[in-house]
């Protein structure tokens, strides 16, 4: 029995054209959003901070496919290069490029290996 690697979402796409484009941005879109809500989304345990980033990345990644999920990973990691709140220490421990050469890069950086 094999098992399917299809990405769930390949099932509501168009077929081809401009349709599937808009329709891949706007889920993107979507994903970037859902990062972002993730990241501000903490559950505290102690002196660490854990958000729900981790989760947030698998399940885009489970349901976009490689090409779709890695595109809203570097979406997001360049919404918050241009400045926007969108990681989890944002705005309060510095915005943009500053930020992301911060102490988080790393996990930054990992979300697109992930």
């Amino acid at each position: 029995m094999a098992i399917a690697t299809t990405p769930l979402v390949s099932l509501a796409l168009p077929e081809k054209g401009a349709a599937r484009l808009a329709t891949q941005l706007l889920l993107a879109i979507v994903g970037t959003l859902l990062l972002t809500l993730s990241a501000k989304t903490r559950v505290l345990l102690g002196p660490v901070d854990i958000s729900m980033q981790t989760l947030a990345v698998f399940l885009i990644s489970a349901a976009f496919g490689m090409r779709l999920a890695v595109a809203t990973l570097l979406l997001y990691m360049a919404e918050g290069a241009m400045g926007l709140p969108v990681f989890q220490g944002t705005p309060e421990k510095g915005i943009g490029i500053a930020y992301m050469l911060g102490s988080t890069g790393g996990y930054l950086a990992g979300f697109v290996v992930m």
